[in-house]
């Protein structure tokens, strides 16, 4: 038991993005000559910026223990996020969090399911855990977002005190088994880039780049439009982990339900959410949204994976899952930027953002059912 709880804790420390998408709103009033769109970059640059050590983990775990890496992931996240308490007069110190903690995050995501691979004692086992893992990361969101919530109240940068919470997460990584080092396989991988791999990777990339738009503009929102007070933000994004957590238990089935048509459905469920906030935005929906978007949370990423696993040959299913795991990432990353740029030109005002976003994600759910609805050979 000490093993496997050992083996899921670093998993608490990857929804640390909770800390800073509710109090967006405040840090951009603490620096009123910095862009909105700048401001949000805070929540999605170290997406991008963990896209390099992920695709270089593989490399990594052939001359590192994977508990070494995920030691040095945790104190940088950890160091990152304790840096703006000291460090907070000027935003380029912010920026330079930012920077850190992305690279930490590289270094941590893709372990987190490796460790339960390698001490997972079979297939069964190794199931159990990896559904697990979701709940996990759920959990962690909760404490993140709780945290948040209370600590909102003072400076604004108090919000980063939220970040002591990965310190026992860090000193439980030194009880990790030692572990192997990875064999490093250089195999030719044939057949990869296919037309039906692309159009799952743009499918990723929308989905993500859209769907972010919940998360990154909520804080705002709910201060522009006067919808509730400071916490409003941290309670919505709480009940976003808790159904992030729950769903992780139903994934399986739900997956085994829909099939190929997992991913499609899930769009459908986020779509509406997010366009419910702009339809009717109150406090009552805020929540309903989180509850929809947040169960989805978790389960379309594995949808994304098992969809780009099938569209490549079998020697190359790991490196699909990366790619599609980079290619969220930078939809992500380009959120902010790319939905503020698409709403100052058509002249939205931010609740227009979720009617914009929902829309796109509805019209993406839309194509992809058609698409899989065709013969194999014509998708």
């Amino acid at each position: 038991m000490l093993r496997y709880i050992l083996v899921l804790a670093p998993s608490l420390a990857m929804s640390y993005i909770f800390v800073i998408v509710a109090a967006l709103d405040k840090i951009a009033s603490a620096f009123p000559d910095i862009s909105e769109s700048v401001v949000q970059l805070l929540s999605t640059l170290p997406s991008l910026l963990s896209i390099p050590v992920i695709l270089i983990s593989g490399s990594l775990c052939s001359r590192l223990r994977k508990k070494l890496i995920v030691i040095g992931a945790l104190f940088l996240m950890l160091a990152s996020g304790l840096l703006p308490i000291v460090c907070h007069s000027e935003f380029w110190m912010l920026m330079v969090s930012t920077v850190i903690m992305g690279i930490g995050y590289g270094g941590l995501s893709p372990l987190t399911a490796a460790l339960i691979v390698e001490n997972a004692a079979n297939a069964k086992e190794e199931a159990v855990l990896l559904s697990f893992q979701g709940t996990v990361i759920g959990v962690g969101g909760i404490l993140f977002s709780f945290l948040t919530g209370r600590l909102i109240w003072g400076e604004w940068w108090h919000i980063y005190f939220a970040y002591f919470l990965i310190v026992p997460v860090l000193a439980m990584s030194f009880l990790l088994p030692r572990g192997n080092l990875t064999a490093l396989r250089r195999e030719k991988l044939s057949g990869f880039w296919n037309i039906r791999m692309v159009a799952i990777l743009v499918q990723g990339l929308m989905f993500s780049l859209f769907s972010s738009t919940y998360q990154t503009n909520l804080a705002m929102l709910i201060s522009r439009l006067s919808i509730g007070d400071d916490s409003l933000a941290s309670n919505a994004l709480s009940v976003y982990s808790v159904l992030s957590m729950l769903s992780g238990f139903a994934g399986g089935w739900l997956m085994a339900k829909f099939k190929e048509h997992s991913l499609s459905v899930f769009m459908l469920v986020t779509g509406g959410g997010i366009l419910s906030v702009s339809l009717f935005p109150g406090v009552a929906t805020i929540y309903l949204s989180a509850v929809a978007v947040g169960f989805i949370h978790s389960l379309r990423m594995v949808a994304g994976y098992i969809k780009a696993k099938a569209a490549v040959p079998a020697n190359a299913s790991t490196k699909a899952i990366s790619v599609y795991c980079a290619t969220a990432m930078v939809g992500q990353f380009l959120s902010p930027v790319v939905i503020n740029w698409m709403s100052n030109g058509l002249g939205l005002a931010i609740e227009r953002r979720y009617l914009l976003s929902g829309t796109a994600i509805l019209i993406l759910a839309a194509i992809s059912l058609y698409l899989e609805k065709q013969p194999t050979h014509m998708r």
